[in-house]
């Protein structure tokens, strides 16, 4: 096939060659990877240029793949009418319009009907306005959890963001990653050990080996092993991924309610059906009023559609103004505030669950590389070829032995040794040189991403390799990426059968100039060690180098030899070796072993190249040091969070003594005294010793509870580590960065993943996206865990004390009509009555239900977080919504307000004492009214303090929201009694009323702070024990 090929004809290509079942014959037909790198013009070794990179994009579309469409504000208000709520709204409503148009001659009747359809308006608009804009907060911060791609571009190894990748670009791929595009795996060396778990695109859950035949790689895979490279010829909607996310944009995304809703609806419900019970109460005690002494009145059809529907209007509203919708609201607000506000503080929440779940967290199993670390490595003292070194400003006491500055190695040691150590290193590390275009603050991270970002020029990939290559580029002057550029990334037998036929033949060639990759095995956090093979021909025979490099204790026992500083070997003095560098591994440096073995015979399976790592005979080539030095907000934080009833367990894979060094650096172990050297016994444990307890549970759980630090662990233990103590009934959050620490990241209450060095794998299992993989984001997090809880108990506190009130007076003044007023037949003297029986008509309860339901969640639940919430221990789980504390302001505060309202109400003489000239007059319910209102606006403060606090205002200038909304409610208050009407069933008040009204009203002030000096009912705050001893 020649020439530029069609989008269309492409996407035909791409539907046969993304087929399984017929990839590899298809691929065959159009002439193999090479004719189709051929037919898009792509130079695999350069990449694409700029130039063909827009005209890829042009005629090929760009790799994003549309959004699903955010449902409209109409779609929002449809779902609104969904509510049980609403539906009570205009239940009542048509009940009042029915009156009005087929019973009451009265106008008022036509008004009020209109006012319960303006507050079902209201109510659904505030309901709507909010969950629509709450979807495109959560679209927002969609676009934070950016994924990035190695890519080569002009010759240049280049980080882009995924959805920047068009056809024919030619990407790296790395195990943990996910695939970005439908590709074709470019023939490699590498690539033999390629794994990919296809079971997202093709349902089988056996991993997929990639290799001759089996080339095809789908996008949304996700690699398991191995590394390599692959050209895109299906990018966006093109690829499989892009058509099967299509088919499914007409979902419906659902999480579910998160635990703390759950909670809150059955207690919604509960408050719900003490409000049914207290209507029909209430519109029953009015029909018996009304029906005393007159019975006849049953089968007068009048009365049914007057009186009794009045009645019913009643008990609707009083149902309306009891079920608290507030309280799934204000979880959602709250969560919904927290998640993007915490975006600023580098934690990007995927699940809302996981927000609220942090607050409860008792202990936090956190990685060490990245998260208590800066992940900015350096080599800063070490051996090579049996040289000891020091970087400048290093301590002498790293190592037990004399050692020379860095800068002096190369005129210590021979060219031939440096090379020798120089190429052990080189060809057996992945990270590569290249330019990062990602831009600064995207949230992004590929697998292994270089924390230093900038555009420039650097060494990408993992951060000890970076470390160990920019040394041999600043020492050494190896120029490391040239001399690799020498390796030929063929396949193994072209290499193999080029290596054998070269034989004495290539005498003429350099000593050690390579002929290409005969074996790969990429590092495993199993093994901790990573090996490559490299075909070189030699003056005296054929065969290859076998380079080695890991653990630097599991390197050393695998050598017999060491290089010298004159290119020579001798044979290794182990103990003196592991003697040398006992000061580094107590100084908390990294220690990474370099080794090679000279190999005669090439295996030919990757099992036989296994084997030969694992005889071990090879020659000790460097030992290097490698610092990552600890954040500096680290020890604070965890302090914060041993303060808080946290446990912090570090979980790593450094040598133990390197782990407790750091460990007690950071606090999570006390540090060491002349009276006790070694750390507190049962706090650090080996790897394989926790494991090894497997078969004990006992044991197992005893060993987890009193653990610090566990070292030398793979992801297995911490899995295993994850398990025991979700078993002992903590609530576990749990770091990782990795592709195997899916597994604890899924299984922990709360999976945190790095936002940088983390992998997709990694990330996609994870609740929450560390962006910044610092520790102190993560305590953050318990922070505004904390808070969600802490919001959500203010508004409860609040809202149950409103309905209390609300239904008790409405209940007691409808018990109170007396026999006297029963007489009056007709409906316009039965609403009359009605009207001055209740002392809150139907208007202003429904106004009360809109001001102090949606907008005091909207006040409480978007309270700013503070330090003060982690000088607690974490609450036990289960543990009462409303605790023994709240129940006292709950009751204290309704207590007062009914004794106050209802004398009020009820007392003849009340209404002189407010200045009223006429008994259950307009104006005089319009003062019991605005009463009402007036104390639970001054009660809203204190509900800001669910714990005794007496400074109920503290804090209150960071809380702008809830002084607006404060201002607002008053000022809308004012205006409801000054200029409501007959529309509201309100009187304009004069000066002196308002100050009667706001002095009773300010009872509630010293009352609210008195209550604060009474002791809670015993045991009813009890938190959670902390296990820190």
């Amino acid at each position: 096939m020649a020439g530029p090929v069609s989008r269309e004809e492409l996407e035909a290509l791409a539907v046969r060659w993304a087929d399984p079942d017929v990839s590899a014959e298809a691929l065959a037909e159009s002439g193999g990877v090479e004719a189709v790198t051929k037919m898009l013009g792509i130079n695999v070794a350069k990449g694409l240029s700029a130039e063909q990179v827009s005209a890829m994009r042009e005629r090929y579309g760009s790799n994003k793949i549309p959004e699903k469409k955010r449902r409209s504000f109409f779609e929002h208000l449809v779902e609104a009418f969904e509510d049980e709520t609403l539906l009570i709204l205009v239940a009542a409503a048509a009940l009042a319009l029915v009156n009005a148009v087929f019973v009451s001659d009265d106008s008022g009747d036509m008004i009020e009907a209109m006012s319960i359809l303006a507050a079902v308006v209201i109510v659904s608009g505030v309901a709507s306005t909010l969950n629509y804009a709450q979807d495109g907060e959560f679209q927002a911060l969609k676009q934070l959890e950016l994924e990035t791609v190695i890519v080569t571009r002009d010759g240049v190894q280049t980080r882009v963001l995924r959805d920047e990748l068009v056809v024919g670009d030619c990407f790296e791929v790395r195990a943990g990653s996910k695939l970005p595009a439908d590709a074709l795996l470019l023939p490699s060396a590498t690539a033999q050990g390629l794994t990919v778990d296809e079971s997202s695109a093709t349902g089988e859950s056996r991993a997929s080996h990639k290799g001759p035949g089996a080339l095809l790689l789908l996008a949304g895979t996700r690699v398991q092993e191995g590394a390599g490279r692959a050209v895109a010829f299906g990018v966006g909607v093109s690829s499989t991924y892009g058509r099967q996310l299509a088919k499914s944009q007409g979902g419906e995304d659902d999480d579910g309610p998160t635990p703390l809703q759950e909670r809150l609806d059955v207690l919604a419900k509960l408050i719900g059906w003490f409000g049914l019970v207290a209507a029909i109460a209430t519109s029953t005690a009015l029909a018996v009023i009304a029906l005393a002494g007159d019975t006849s009145k049953l089968t007068d059809v009048s009365f049914w559609l007057g009186d009794m529907l009045q009645f019913a209007v009643v008990g609707v509203t009083i149902v309306v103004v009891a079920v608290p919708e507030g309280l799934p609201l204000a979880v959602t607000i709250s969560l919904a505030f927290s998640s993007s506000a915490m975006v600023a503080d580098k934690i990007l929440v995927r699940k809302l669950q996981a927000c609220e779940t942090m607050g409860s967290a008792t202990v936090i199993c956190s990685d060490k590389t990245g998260t208590l670390t800066e992940n900015k490595m350096a080599v800063v003292a070490g051996r090579i070829a049996a040289t000891p070194f020091l970087a400048r400003g290093e301590s002498e006491h790293s190592l037990a032995c004399p050692a020379c500055d860095a800068s002096d190695l190369t005129a210590r040691i021979s060219s031939m040794a440096q090379d020798a150590a120089g190429r052990a290193i080189i060809f057996n590390t992945s990270a590569e040189l290249g330019r990062d275009s990602v831009p600064a603050g995207s949230g992004g991270g590929a697998a292994d991403q270089d924390p230093k970002r900038g555009g420039g020029m650097a060494w990408l990939g993992n951060p000890s390799e970076c470390a160990m290559l920019a040394f041999l580029d600043e020492e050494l002057g190896q120029r490391a990426a040239q001399v690799r550029t020498s390796v030929s990334l063929g396949q193994p037998a072209a290499a193999a059968a080029a290596a054998a036929a070269a034989g004495p033949a290539a005498a003429g060639a350099s000593a050690d100039s390579p002929l290409g990759m005969l074996y790969r095995r990429q590092f495993s956090s199993v093994t901790k060690s990573m090996a490559t093979a490299v075909a070189l021909p030699e003056a005296v025979g054929a065969g290859s180098w076998l380079y080695f490099k890991g653990a630097f204790e599991v390197v050393v026992g695998l050598c017999d030899t060491e290089l010298q500083a004159d290119g020579s070997s001798k044979r290794l003095d182990r103990a003196a070796v592991l003697r040398e560098f006992e000061p580094a591994v107590h100084a908390a440096l990294r220690t990474i072993a370099v080794a090679r073995r000279r190999v005669h015979s090439c295996p030919a399976t990757a099992a036989e190249w296994l084997a030969l790592e694992e005889e071990g005979g090879m020659e000790l080539v460097a030992v290097l040091g490698i610092r990552d030095p600890l954040r500096r907000e680290v020890p604070g934080a965890v302090a914060k969070c041993q303060g808080a009833g946290i446990r912090v367990i570090m979980v790593t894979g450094d040598h133990i003594d390197t782990a407790t060094a750091i460990a007690r650096n950071c606090g999570i172990l006390p540090a060491a005294t002349a009276d006790r050297a070694a750390p507190p016994a049962g706090t650090v444990m080996l790897g394989r010793d926790f494991a090894a307890l497997q078969d004990d549970p006992a044991a197992l759980r005893d060993a987890a509870r009193t653990l610090r630090v566990l070292a030398r662990s793979s992801p297995d233990d911490k899995h295993l580590l994850v398990d025991t103590l979700r078993k002992d009934d903590e609530v576990v959050a749990a770091t990782g960065d990795g592709t195997n620490d899916g597994p604890a990241l899924k299984h922990a209450n709360v999976g945190l993943a790095m936002g940088i060095t983390g992998t997709d794998v990694a990330k996609g299992a994870s609740d929450v996206i560390i962006l910044d993989d610092n520790f102190a984001s993560i305590c953050q997090a318990v922070v505004w865990g904390r808070s969600v809880q802490s919001n959500v108990r203010k508004f409860l506190q609040f809202q149950v004390t409103v309905n209390i009130v609300a239904l008790v007076l409405s209940f007691a003044a409808a018990c109170s009509l007396g026999s006297g007023d029963a007489g009056s037949a007709d409906a316009g003297a039965m609403q009359e009555r009605l009207a001055r029986q209740l002392p809150l008509n139907s208007q202003q309860m429904l106004f009360c239900n809109l001001l102090m339901d949606s907008l005091a969640a909207l006040a409480l639940a978007t309270e700013p977080p503070s330090e003060a919430l982690l000088s607690r221990p974490p609450e036990r789980k289960g543990s009462a919504l409303i605790t023994g504390t709240m129940w006292k302001h709950i009751g204290g505060q309704a207590v007062l307000q009914l004794i106050v309202l209802v004398v009020m109400f009820l007392h003849p003489s009340a209404y002189a004492w407010m200045s009223v000239e006429e008994f259950r007059s307009v104006e005089h319910r319009t003062v019991i009214f605005n009463v009402f209102i007036l104390m639970n606006l001054l009660n809203l403060p204190f509900a800001r303090k669910v714990r005794d606090e007496v400074n109920v205002l503290e804090g209150i200038h960071r809380s702008t929201l809830f002084v607006l909304i404060w201002a607002g409610v008053a000022a809308a208050q004012f205006g409801l009694v000054q200029y409501g009407g007959s529309y509201f069933g309100t009187s304009p008040l004069n000066a002196e009323q308002w100050f009667n009204c706001i002095a009773v009203a300010s009872i509630t002030v010293p009352v609210g702070i008195a209550l604060r000096f009474v002791p809670a009912p015993a045991g009813t705050d009890a938190a959670v024990k902390p296990k820190l001893d």
